[in-house]
């Protein structure tokens, strides 16, 4: 305001909620002279540069799939390829609004994405958003060859994220008309069913890491609940709690990090075969296929009612933009039935890793050994044991 002291707090304050808008990429605000000091003070104005983000901005990338197995063929099947793709406009209308239309087509899974945001809704500063989204996933058999099953979704969801400082408080409304059929049907017991999913969700978020994408101290914790019901248009009854706890600890050059995830599903119906807790993979315990663990039927996993997921990592420098990682993981789903006894126990893996610091991002290559090998269930063959099993993909997991 003229004629009173220069507040730098408010300056950095008013950057912020410029960056916050997300129409802009540089904000700089500078003090300019006005005039010649008086009585030795010096009268100034704010001189705000700004520049904003290209109208659209268009962006693509190939991907490939997060899990590989020693046989030659495996690294060259187009199976194991993606192309993912985000089209966006951050300043929709001049009204600070972000359009959006993202991609994703892989060999058995293709999603899109259309979303529409806001960082004030009302007056409010709380990012809103508006997301409709399609998927189609092909489910296979033990050995990855008959596709013994097809799961389409459609929905809606919304939510808004209210940030101070380190917390963050997500809540939003989902629902997702489910269809999953066999594509060469039984004429006598064909599959083909369609389930509604509603349910409102509340997150809580406390994030204290010195680097989201590659922290070597703090700790980030989360606890989320999704509650599903009639009364939200849904076909199911049940709720669904995730806790998440991770911790990063330095130690001179290495650096300590630990997860620790917890799920459970309460109420009178079991969660649907999209909503179920999985574990086993890339991005949970690496001695193991994707989504392993846990129960099966026809040979494909399910998927359960309770998971648990355990990750201790040892990260260590290598030479210069090369690190290197040694690894614990460990797990369980449970189904939440009479078979609850079978996996009861945890599932463990190990293994050793590199992550390259590269100019596109952390890139990420580790080697997973099983503990154990995984029992047949569910009227199919568990996945035949391998010695080592490959993953790719960019950052750490956790």
């Amino acid at each position: 305001e003229f004629g009173k002291p220069v507040n730098l707090d408010e300056w950095a304050v008013a950057r912020k909620r410029l960056y916050d808008t997300n129409v802009f990429r540089i904000v700089d605000i500078q003090p300019t002279p006005v005039g010649d000091p008086v009585n030795g003070v010096q009268q100034v104005k704010a001189l705000v540069s700004l520049e904003e983000y290209p109208e659209w901005n268009f962006r693509y990338g190939f991907q490939v799939e997060g899990e590989r197995t020693l046989e030659a063929e495996e690294f060259t099947t187009a199976r194991n390829l993606g192309v993912v793709a985000e089209l966006k406009n951050s300043n929709l209308f001049g009204r600070a609004l972000t359009l959006g239309l993202f991609g994703l087509y892989e060999y058995d899974s293709r999603d899109a994405t259309v979303f529409l945001s806001t960082s004030r809704l009302f007056g409010w500063r709380a990012r809103s958003s508006l997301y409709m989204f399609v998927s189609r996933d092909r489910l296979r058999d033990e050995r990855g060859e008959e596709i013994t099953a097809i799961n389409d979704i459609q929905g809606i969801s919304a939510d808004q994220r209210w940030r101070r400082s380190k917390w963050q408080l997500v809540y939003g409304y989902r629902f997702e008309r489910n269809r999953t059929f066999d594509p060469t049907p039984d004429p006598v017991s064909p599959l083909d069913f369609i389930t509604n999913l509603a349910k409102l969700s509340a997150a809580v978020v406390f994030d204290r890491r010195d680097d989201p994408i590659n922290s070597r101290t703090g700790t980030f914790s989360s606890v989320s609940l999704d509650q599903a019901g009639a009364w939200l248009g849904s076909d199911v009854n049940n709720r669904k709690l995730l806790v998440q706890q991770f911790a990063f600890v330095p130690l001179g050059e290495l650096v300590l990090a630990s997860r620790v995830q917890y799920g459970r599903a309460f109420g009178r119906d079991e969660l649907l075969p999209s909503d179920r807790f999985r574990a086993g993979g890339a991005a949970s315990v690496r001695g193991y296929s994707e989504d392993s663990l846990g129960p099966r039927r026809f040979g494909v996993p399910i998927g359960g009612e309770e998971m648990v997921v355990l990750n201790q990592e040892v990260r260590f420098p290598i030479y210069r933009w090369v690190r290197g990682v040694g690894f614990i993981d460990a797990g369980k789903i449970c189904c939440g039935d009479a078979n609850v006894a079978e996996f009861n126990k945890l599932r463990a893996g190990y293994g050793f890793g590199l992550r390259f610091d590269t100019p596109v991002g952390l890139l990420r290559a580790d080697v997973g050994f099983p503990g154990s090998d995984l029992p047949t269930n569910g009227g199919g063959a568990a996945p035949p044991p391998r010695k080592a099993r490959f993953h790719f993909g960019f950052g750490h997991i956790f």
